[in-house]
């Protein structure tokens, strides 16, 4: 007798439960599914053991339950190398002249940094024992002089739909977190880490140890990760402390401050022989805060973390500028960003104990981002927001997407300016004066204002091995200008143009369109007679495709492009992996750009062979991302910038 077919089924790799019906959350041990491999088909001994627990949630649906006891888990065996720098001090370019810089080094909070948010991109790393929290609930233990804060909400990150789990990044995190701090990520940071990661960058008023010098301001940043079992996070901290003090010789010191013991390296590190103005390392504070580890870079900043925390001092959240900067973002985001920029040009100008002198304060106030998934994959948008009274003068948008419908849809990369003129005259008054119009002129052979140059300015780049069949050398370029006037009257002042800056001309024909050659003189010189010797190279190869002015770096380009003018390949515009990201973004940009990773990896020579060996290295993160859509968008009082991942 046959047996009937087992219909498919999900289980939670912890406790082992399964059930037909899908589940994000496992209804008897609360864990997200996504989070810890079927035991079945784990390709490593990193497992489990899958024991029924009395006590646990039962309750199915798709939000996380309480979990019960964890199991016993088997050795890991094994750790990933890797090498990165150790640490980092980001207060360090900004302290006074006098002091002897830091050796800049990827301690603790780079380190984690950097491997959270990959993990961010790359999806699942964390489950959640709390319930009723806020991802923002860090702001209140930050000061009111925060410059930049950054939260990710791991609960919302570990229900994305992609399927992208812990172990689709646990190798790329690891490398250069052991090396920098002794901690594999997968057993000494995971087991415990709870539902937020918090990075913030403080301005902080300090003595600067000079005769002549006061108060000065320095850049102090501060970690916060959440912990759901402070016994594994103290462990990770002491590991973190037996390393630095083996690399580098420094000696930690505990200190109790508003109810917190801190363990810090600050006094060793002064003490420290300075060799060519470096340190051999630069501060590191840790401790416990609440449910909270704590990392700094300086027991100043500590302080003020665990004053606010204890409820004194005004802190971030509670400042006009943060909570105007939030009520803009949308409530179903992942992680949270936010830059005090008027903040920023304060400190700049006075740190070190002397005000520096400038022409003028930054016009932008305050900037504000968000991470979010999306239908199309994952989603990082950043707001900055110019000073009332202050606009942008220039209006740089336009349709950057508009010669897409010339580009072949095998294309590596498509970006476009939404108006060639906008930008010059804006890049013009950012320099104050430095740029000229009559050398803008000469070089291009047109003024700055021509209307031909008021119109999109787009680029490609394209992977097309040549007849001899170099693989090494198969990039080509075009750069696309689309005009809305007559294309016969714009055809005329391209030609103009060439020979307003003496280029010699030649036409041909393909696939019974005019292409002309477009050669400019390498070098000029005179002989002992006075006769000039000059030669020529080839600048780029032009033609005229309906509204498109097309400029090809080779004859192949401009080939392709009238192939795909003619209807004889498809072109971008008609792929359906950029009409699904251009559709989500607003269509007059001031800038985008569009990297198709798909026909990436599939690219001959050594562009895609480089690319390959990057998948090759953690296959299950970098080969889920299909595309990178970069846009930006400038009004009178904002700029918005929005980087979009298509994932799989």
């Amino acid at each position: 007798m046959s047996s009937s077919p087992q219909r498919s089924q999900t289980q939670c790799g912890f406790c082992g439960f399964a059930d037909e019906q899908p589940f994000t959350f496992c209804p008897r041990c609360g864990r997200p599914t996504a989070l810890f491999e079927n035991p079945a088909s784990a390709s490593n001994s990193d497992v489990f053991d899958a024991p029924t627990h009395p006590g646990t949630g039962a309750t199915f649906g798709s939000a996380a339950t309480d979990p019960g006891p964890t199991p016993s888990r088997r050795d890991a065996g094994g750790t990933s190398g890797g090498f990165a720098p150790a640490g980092w001090d980001a207060g360090a370019a900004a302290r006074q002249p006098a002091q002897p810089r830091r050796r800049m080094r990827w301690v603790t909070i780079a380190s984690v940094l950097l491997a959270l948010l990959l993990l961010t991109t790359g999806g699942v790393f964390a489950y959640t024992l709390l319930a009723g929290y806020s991802a923002l609930d860090t702001a209140r233990y930050l000061p009111a002089t925060t410059i930049f804060y950054s939260s990710l909400d791991l609960q919302k990150i570990a229900q994305n739909k992609y399927h992208l789990a812990q172990n689709d990044v646990a190798a790329a995190a690891s490398v250069g977190l052991e090396c920098g701090t002794g901690l594999n990520f997968q057993n000494d940071i995971l087991p415990w880490i709870g539902p937020t990661f918090t990075y913030a960058l403080v301005s902080i008023s300090h003595q600067m140890p000079t005769q002549n010098s006061g108060l000065g301001s320095t850049f102090d940043t501060v970690c916060l990760i959440a912990t759901r079992d402070t016994n594994g996070s103290n462990a990770a901290i002491q590991k973190v402390i037996k390393t630095q003090q083996q690399k580098y010789g420094v000696l930690f010191t505990s200190s109790s401050y508003g109810g917190v013991t801190l363990q810090s390296d600050e006094d060793s590190i002064q003490t420290q022989k300075v060799i060519d103005g470096y340190h051999g390392a630069s501060p590191l504070v840790l401790g416990t805060l609440k449910n909270q580890v704590l990392v700094a870079n300086s027991l100043a900043v500590a302080k003020q973390v665990i004053d606010r925390a204890n409820g004194t001092g005004t802190s971030l959240a509670n400042t006009a500028s943060f909570t105007d900067a939030m009520s803009k973002l949308p409530s179903d985001r992942e992680g949270t960003l936010y830059l005090n920029a008027q903040q920023l040009t304060s400190s700049l100008l006075t740190f070190g104990g002397t005000t520096a002198q400038a022409s003028g304060s930054s016009p932008v106030s305050i900037g504000y981002g968000a991470l979010q998934f999306t239908d199309q994959g994952l989603r990082l948008s950043f707001t900055l927001e110019t000073q009332a009274g202050s606009t942008l003068k220039h209006d740089l948008s336009g349709d950057t997407n508009a010669s897409a419908a010339v580009v072949p849809a095998s294309a590596l990369v498509y970006g476009g300016l939404g108006n060639l003129s906008a930008y010059y005259a804006e890049l013009k008054d950012a320099t104050h004066g430095v740029l000229k119009d009559a050398a803008f002129q000469k070089a291009v052979g047109l003024a700055p204002d021509d209307p031909l140059l008021n119109a999109p300015l787009s680029f490609a780049i394209m992977a097309t091995p040549n007849t001899t069949g170099d693989l090494d050398n198969i990039l080509d370029g075009l750069v696309l200008l689309h005009v809305s006037g007559d294309p016969a009257s714009a055809d005329a002042s391209v030609h103009q143009a060439l020979r307003n800056i003496g280029a010699f001309t030649s036409t041909s024909t393909i696939s019974g369109v005019s292409v002309t050659t477009i050669q400019v003189p390498e070098n000029t010189d005179t002989s002992n007679t006075g006769v000039p010797i000059s030669s020529y190279h080839t600048l780029a190869y032009y033609a005229l495709l309906g509204h498109d002015l097309v400029f090809g770096s080779s004859q192949s380009a401009v080939s392709q492009a009238i192939s795909t003018f003619q209807g004889k390949q498809q072109s971008l515009a008609q792929a359906q992996l950029f009409q699904q990201m251009v559709t989500a973004e607003p269509k007059n940009l001031a800038f985008s750009l569009f990297i198709n990773l798909v026909n990436l990896a599939n690219a001959p020579g050594a562009v895609g062979q480089s690319y390959r060996q990057a998948i090759a290295k953690n296959n299950a993160l970098f080969s889920k991302g299909r595309a990178i859509y970069l846009t930006s968008t400038w009004t009178g009082q904002s700029i918005t910038i929005t980087e979009d991942l298509a994932l799989q």
